[in-house]
């Protein structure tokens, strides 16, 4: 099926709407999330940034108020991501709907979230608005005192990466959790 017949499928035959109205309103959405000319494309034409804007688009035109969004920019590069994430943003807030956004990618959560929760091996680790979580005191700068690298500074946002320094020399520690000579390590 072409990338119009992918996308109206569920609702012409699952939910029982009407072919045309459905269509139109899937031609609509794809042009919202910038593929319009691309409604009778095969799938494997598509690159996987337009893989993930169809699947936008099929969320909600199939009437969702809550997306789950597992990993949806994983697997793109750095630039296709930051369009993808804003896309989401301009939707999310023109359209109303709520995100539960699944990622590993640290950088990515912390753009992208206004709430945090962190698990490990199945349980919660921590909670809590996205800035608390970051930059409390015992939370993920303190694992990277203990010698785990959790972030890639040369692709981490501006934003993310200054508030990791600053923190990080406030600590005596450099951008890794090293130890700087002279500075504070926080040992008595």
């Amino acid at each position: 099926k072409t990338v119009l017949g992918n996308i109206t499928m569920a609702p012409v035959l699952v939910q029982k709407r009407d072919k045309s109205e459905v269509e139109a309103e899937a031609i609509r959405l794809l042009g919202r999330v910038g593929l319009a000319d691309r409604k009778d494309s095969w799938p494997h034409e598509l690159s996987g940034g337009q893989r993930q804007r169809v699947s936008i688009a099929v969320s909600l035109l199939q009437g969702s108020r809550f997306i789950i969004a597992d990993e949806p920019v994983s697997a793109l590069d750095v630039t296709i991501q930051r369009q993808i994430m804003e896309l989401i943003i301009k939707l999310q807030e023109e359209m109303k709907f709520s995100v539960l956004f699944i990622s590993h990618d640290l950088r990515v959560v912390y753009e992208m979230c206004d709430h945090v929760l962190i698990m490990q091996q199945g349980q919660i680790r921590e909670s809590g608005d996205v800035e608390e979580v970051y930059f409390a005191p015992g939370n993920i700068l303190d694992s990277a005192a203990k010698g785990m690298t959790l972030i890639d500074m040369t692709t981490t946002s501006p934003k993310l990466a200054q508030r990791i320094y600053d923190q990080a020399r406030e600590r005596g520690l450099d951008a890794l959790g090293a130890p700087v000579s002279g500075g504070n390590t926080g040992a008595a």
